[in-house]
């Protein structure tokens, strides 16, 4: 697939083109992109959502996620699992990802019950400088 950069939320991500879904008498069925979800719809109401596309992204770029990136995920990781557990919170991390453009870091987490993660949202936006986002995943 090609390597392209789209419309993620608020900001840049790279996304892979797979295989194209959509011929050019598709696209007059898509209307245009609401406030809320920064994505379009298409007319019939059925549950299709398509991103912008920006343009092809450059061998750098490519470069830049498949190293740089992977490695500073992993070190986000590092971090927010030793501040779980010196805050001492009955949750796992099990993942982090950055957005392309290193405006969102997503960390992806398990837990039995609510947990109140707003002191650790509020260290790793103190040490990282970006938005942080608390994604709860089915265990």
């Amino acid at each position: 697939g090609t390597y392209v950069l789209v419309e993620a939320d608020r900001g840049v991500d790279l996304g892979m083109i797979k295989e194209d879904v959509a011929s050019a008498d598709d696209a007059d069925d898509v209307s245009p992109a609401t406030e809320n979800s920064g994505s379009t719809q298409p007319a019939s109401g059925k549950d299709v959502y398509v991103k912008r596309i920006f343009r092809v992204a450059d061998q750098c770029e490519v470069a830049d996620l498949l190293n740089n990136k992977v490695v500073d995920e992993q070190n986000a990781l590092n971090m927010c699992q030793s501040k779980v557990q010196q805050r001492k919170l009955s949750m796992c991390v099990v993942d982090a990802e950055f957005q392309f453009d290193r405006r969102k870091l997503t960390f992806y987490f398990t837990a039995d019950r609510r947990v109140d993660f707003r002191e650790l949202v509020r260290d790793l936006f103190k040490h990282f400088k970006t938005r942080i986002w608390m994604c709860q995943q089915q265990q």
